[in-house]
């Protein structure tokens, strides 16, 4: 037996989420679609999980193909959101290469994949080395 009393409280939470999430400015492009596509397989991860745990529990009264599509959906949306979470997390900032433009007072311009990733204190550590 299963306990399935998380099911009600974890949609719950997501949907708050996701209410939450379109009254707050928005993300760059990317970076939403990837957010978004997260909530959504975890929506579906659980719904699927509820359901394939159901038609566990009552193999003998459904077909084997049924049970295993069920578990076989759960499995395929458990990995998608386990991809999607890597493309939320993989943007890394890269510092492709610096170089001074000037010697008086030194300045440097530093060629980077995403500028919005170069934090104000990072930027302040490396002025100071």
């Amino acid at each position: 037996m299963w306990n399935y009393n998380y099911v009600l409280p974890s949609l719950l939470v997501l949907i708050i989420i996701l209410f939450y999430y379109f009254s707050r400015p928005r993300l760059s492009l990317r970076l939403n679609k990837t957010f978004l596509g997260i909530l959504l397989l975890d929506i579906f991860t659980i719904i699927t999980d509820y359901l394939s745990s159901r038609a566990c529990e009552r193999y003998a009264e459904l077909s084997v193909a049924t049970v295993n599509v069920l578990n076989m959906a759960f499995f395929v949306c458990f990995l998608a959101r386990i991809y999607w979470f890597y493309l939320f997390s993989v943007d890394a900032l890269k510092i492709y290469y610096a170089t001074q433009c000037d010697t008086q007072p030194p300045t440097f311009v530093f060629f980077v994949n995403r500028s919005d990733l170069f934090h104000f204190s990072y930027q302040r550590y490396i002025e100071n080395q």
